[in-house]
Formats: C-alpha cells, sequence, structure tokens
C-alpha cells in the first residue's frame, strides 16, 4: 500500500511540475509574441514636423543633412506602412477596401520617392511633394 501511495505521489509531483514548465513556457511565448506583433506607432503631426526639417535642409542646400535627415523619413514612411498593413489585416471587412486603397496610395508615393531619393536636392521640390501627399494619406 506504502508503494503504491509512493509512486501515485510521484506521478503527481512530476505531472504537476511538467504542467508548470509547459504553462511558464506558453506564456512566455505568448509574451513574446505579442510584442512581436504589436501595431508600431506614428503620429501625423510628428511624421509632417520630420518631413518640415528634411525641407528645410533641402532648401538650405544642405546635402549631408538632408541625407542624415532622410533616413529619419525613410524609416517614419516604412513605419507608415506598416500600420496601414496592419489596419488591413485588423480593421474587419469593413474597412479592409478603404485601407487597401490607402496602402496602394502610400506604395505608390513611396516607390515614387525611391526612385528620386539619390539627388535630394535637386529632387526637392518633387520630394516635399510627395511627403506631403504621403502625410495627406495617414489618420
Amino acid at each position: 500500500m506504502k508503494r503504491i501511495l509512493m509512486i501515485s505521489s510521484l506521478i503527481v509531483v512530476s505531472y504537476t511540475g511538467a504542467m508548470a514548465q509547459t504553462q511558464a513556457k506558453a506564456q512566455a511565448n505568448a509574451t513574446a509574441g505579442n510584442v512581436a506583433t504589436a501595431r508600431p506607432t506614428l503620429s501625423k503631426n510628428d511624421f509632417v514636423a520630420k518631413t518640415t526639417q528634411l525641407k528645410t535642409l533641402l532648401d538650405a542646400n544642405n546635402a549631408d543633412g538632408a541625407k542624415a535627415k532622410w533616413a529619419e523619413v525613410h524609416q517614419m514612411l516604412m513605419t507608415e506602412l506598416n500600420i496601414t498593413k496592419h489596419k488591413i489585416f485588423e480593421g474587419g471587412e469593413a474597412n479592409k477596401t478603404h485601407n487597401t486603397e490607402v496602402m496602394i496610395q502610400q506604395r505608390d508615393i513611396y516607390m515614387a520617392l525611391i526612385k528620386i531619393k539619390d539627388d535630394l536636392i535637386t529632387n526637392k521640390v518633387a520630394i516635399n511633394d510627395k511627403l506631403s501627399a504621403f502625410a495627406a494619406t495617414m489618420n
């Protein structure tokens, strides 16, 4: 009888320990998953402020400063494209068409910017126009 009780106790303790480890791993994976899939954020005001800084550098013909600022603006463009992608998949069917149209507009503007970004100073008017158009798509 003691052997059966001891074996049963060992089984329960082993099972409980294994379940606790499994639950801890599941929680860790869920937390990591939430961090990895968290929606990025970007305000339109921050984007406009950064593009205004870029415009100022372009107007002053400061190529080095403009190139550095472009890197920041480019990161913001990528962030906004990612935000729009999240809206398409998370916004439900009612908003899917609208968000897809916004994504197409943003993508087209982004591609036009990429084609002219190598000569920021020469293309400053077109760059400013494209960045303003991109900002208009943000909400």
